[in-house]
């Protein structure tokens, strides 16, 4: 019994040791699988904040691709504008290349216009310049009338005073001139008026015009004397024993070399539409070279060429038209032509015109013509 029981104990006690031994092994491996556990789980634990970090980064990530998205579909809408802006551009191209062939063609038409525009303007400037030697050559006599100065220096001048009234009668006398209206009316040079014996009032007044400046050539400063009505006899020519005379007094209007004449056309009658004019003889001591300066022919004294009477003050008796002002031409007395030495000067439609202001227009639209065509 005593044996059993020692036998038992020695189980016992080698189930207890065994029991030991494994609790001390499971006691190891539970405190490996602890430490393990523990590893694992500061490894999830940093899984996770990995996670989250990825979790972040993917979201960011996501908004960043949303917003390259609506990037994208905004820069695909502009893209696909553009494309239609471009589609539109290239059409419009097409259209303006075709314009600008027209544009060419007509262009080179508008240039062979140009050439024979030129050639007109050339023609207008020569027409112009041969006009404005007209006067030029109208503004002395010829030779072949050196007579008839050589004729008012000896009968007409007393006293170092040329008599104008004695000069109509001479050019009436020995040149047998008498007045002749034209229809149409028109400017005679002084040949053809020495041709036809006569013409009409502007004609007298370009002759007489005419004289006076061969008569300054001459060097003689003589003063110019017409004449108006009084109750004493005014003697215009004498010849042997008979006198010519008018009932008046003479007046000097100014010497010779100290005047300017001037053939000035002024209104005596309208009915509104037409004009009716008479020209006259004016001695301004200003010379006038421009439409800019007819106003210095106020002060100037007036005559009539084909009797020598005096008519009064430019100013005051005959009023210059000035431009701008319209109707001036259809006013009694109101001066609407001056012929110069080299020029004429025309009031029309409320503006002074003239040869110059025509050959500087000319002149200018040339020069134009020249730089573009050469």
């Amino acid at each position: 019994m005593k044996n059993l029981f020692y036998g038992a104990f020695a189980v016992l006690f080698l189930i207890i040791i065994l029991l030991a031994y494994q609790s001390l092994t499971l006691g190891n491996e539970l405190s490996e699988k602890t430490e393990q556990l523990n590893v694992t789980e500061l490894q999830l634990t940093q899984a996770n904040k990995n996670i989250e970090n990825l979790e972040k980064e993917l979201s960011e990530t996501e908004s960043e691709l949303k917003e390259s998205r609506e990037t994208l579909s905004s820069t695909s809408e502009e893209l696909n504008e553009t494309k239609s802006l471009l589609k539109n551009t290239e059409e419009e191209l097409n259209i303006t290349k075709l314009q600008l062939s027209e544009t060419i063609n007509i262009l080179n038409e508008t240039i062979d216009e140009i050439i024979l525009l030129k050639e007109e303007i050339v023609e207008i400037e020569d027409s112009i310049n041969s006009s404005i030697q007209w006067f030029q050559d109208n503004s002395v006599l010829p030779g072949s009338l050196d007579f008839f100065i050589n004729r008012m220096n000896s009968k007409c001048v007393e006293s170092n005073k040329l008599n104008l009234g004695c000069a109509a009668y001479i050019m009436e006398d020995k040149l047998h001139f008498t007045y002749k209206p034209e229809i149409p009316d028109r400017l005679y040079s002084i040949e053809e008026m020495y041709s036809k014996m006569g013409g009409d009032c502007e004609d007298y007044s370009l002759f007489v015009k005419a004289s006076l400046n061969s008569l300054r050539s001459s060097g003689r400063n003589l003063r110019l004397e017409a004449w108006e009505y009084s109750d004493e006899k005014y003697i215009v020519y004498e010849a042997e024993e008979t006198q010519y005379y008018v009932p008046g007094k003479g007046i000097v209007l100014g010497r010779l070399n100290d005047v300017y004449p001037y053939v000035l056309c002024y209104t005596t009658y309208s009915d509104g539409v037409d004009v009716w004019g008479h020209c006259i003889v004016a001695l301004s001591e200003n010379e006038i070279e421009s439409v800019d300066e007819i106003g210095k022919l106020n002060g100037a004294e007036t005559f009539e060429p084909q009797n020598g009477m005096y008519l009064g003050e430019v100013g005051r008796t005959f009023y210059i038209c000035k431009d701008g002002e319209e109707y001036c031409d259809k006013n009694t007395n109101s001066v609407i032509l001056i012929i110069g030495d080299e020029d004429i000067f025309r009031f029309h439609e409320a503006e002074w015109l003239s040869y110059g202001i025509y050959q500087d227009s000319v002149s200018s639209l040339r020069n134009k013509i020249e730089t573009v065509v050469g």
